[in-house]
């Protein structure tokens, strides 16, 4: 059974495991390539479980947003399904869906409006067509 370590030991441990990555990187590459290829479904199955939890907590926090902002037209803010991120503001790299991590959108989610399914459509309909 692993010992409980407490926060000084654990942060001397790291610092020592970050030293010898930088004195030894071949010794660590090797090291985790051994892993990797010992058992690569549970490294997967992990991998995909934190990517999982991930993207749950943006999307948390994304509805969250959503919902506190509501539609700017309409002002509907029921369900945050039915609300989008619209683009209006700068250039559209990344569809803010996209992302995993609320922190790194935000430069995304600054350049947009929330508006409702309907009224992005519409928006986006008379944009296309020069309307407005």
């Amino acid at each position: 059974m692993k010992r409980k370590l407490t926060e000084e030991q654990r942060v001397k441990h790291m610092v020592a495991e970050r030293l010898r990555r930088k004195t030894h990187p071949e010794k660590c590459k090797a090291a985790e390539k051994k892993w990797r290829d010992k058992d690569p479904e549970k490294r997967k199955r992990l991998n995909r479980e934190r990517i999982f939890k991930k993207r749950e907590i943006f999307q948390e926090k994304a509805n969250a947003y959503k919902i506190l902002h509501g539609c700017i037209d309409c002002g509907y803010k029921e369900s945050a399904l039915a609300l989008q991120f619209d683009h209006v503001y700068g250039e559209k790299v990344k569809q803010v869906s996209l992302y995993d991590d609320w922190e790194k959108a935000q430069d995304e989610v600054s350049k947009c409006v929330i508006r409702c399914a309907n009224c992005h459509m519409i928006k986006t309909f008379k944009r296309k067509r020069g309307v407005e």
